[in-house]
């Protein structure tokens, strides 16, 4: 389904959210298929993975290398225009899990928006620019072993839901973890 499509029949969670969908649509508009290539400069199209375990319990957790935190599993869609099939390959090259199940009917759960603030990757200077990101969740047995992709981050671990907050160290994203954790308690 196109995007823009998508976001017209989705319904915002909260006032924040409805503010992102704006922004992305606005951003859609501008920037069409560019909007997809981490060329474009001001912002791109990313997409980010909640995991959570069959009881809803715990959300696995990787220590993001650039970021300096514990946070959730994604990256760019680089030209991918189907966000849930680069969400998926995100996060088998992200935690080598390759068994998982998408939720909500394989649609996302929320929509982002995050500053990223500038930086160096892989020799190459990044200002300070936008993702917008589609956040999907998938569902994963604590039984499946995972490995570390050590260009992206250092560790991995479950978390019990009550102490995702005090894991992150990145304020900013409080809010949306908040958002997405009561969203998934809605989900059968």
């Amino acid at each position: 389904m196109d995007l823009l499509k998508e976001l017209e029949n989705y319904e915002p969670y909260d006032e924040l959210e409805k503010t992102t969908i704006e922004s992305l649509k606005q951003f859609l508009n501008a920037f069409g298929d560019f909007a997809y290539s981490r060329d474009c400069l001001p912002g791109h199209l990313t997409t980010v993975v909640w995991i959570v375990n069959p009881k809803r319990t715990k959300v696995l957790m990787g220590y993001h290398n650039l970021f300096k935190t514990f946070t959730w599993f994604g990256g760019h869609a680089d030209g991918e225009k189907d966000l849930l099939k680069n969400a998926m390959i995100e996060f088998e090259e992200e935690t080598g899990i390759p068994n998982f199940k998408v939720l909500n009917n394989r649609t996302p759960i929320d929509y982002i928006v995050l500053k990223v603030l500038s930086h160096i990757k892989k020799g190459r200077t990044l200002a300070d620019h936008l993702h917008y990101a589609p956040a999907y969740v998938f569902e994963v047995s604590e039984e499946e072993v995972f490995r570390i992709a050590q260009d992206e981050n250092s560790a991995i671990k479950w978390v019990n839901n009550e102490d995702v907050l005090a894991t992150v160290t990145e304020d900013e994203v409080l809010p949306i973890y908040k958002r997405i954790m009561e969203k998934t308690k809605k989900l059968k």
